[in-house]
């Protein structure tokens, strides 16, 4: 699970570089910066739906999640939207990880 965690972080890296790039008149570049979005935005909802069909899986999941992502920066966006029962979200979001 750890592996999957750090995957999905990075992923939210790259989307935020791709985020913070400056809009262009480019309609190309524009369309193509969009379906990055696009593609990562679905890759993390296709991996967290996968995710919660299996409990134990899902946190597993989120434990590491919030271990790795302390501050909370990524885990709103990765886990709100994606989780069918939003409870299960303020649940993850309610704990911190303590070294």
């Amino acid at each position: 699970m750890a592996g999957l965690v750090e995957y999905m972080l990075q992923l939210l890296e790259v989307v935020n570089i791709f985020k913070k790039e400056e809009k262009t008149n480019d309609i190309e570049k524009q369309a193509e910066t969009d379906n990055v979005l696009n593609n990562a935005d679905r890759t993390i909802e296709d991996i967290i739906m996968d995710l919660t069909k299996n409990s134990k899986d899902f946190f597993a999941f989120a434990f590491e999640l919030i271990k790795k992502d302390k501050d909370c920066t990524y885990v709103n966006h990765i886990l709100n939207g994606n989780v069918a029962q939003p409870v299960m979200v303020d649940i993850i979001m309610s704990n911190q990880w303590n070294e």
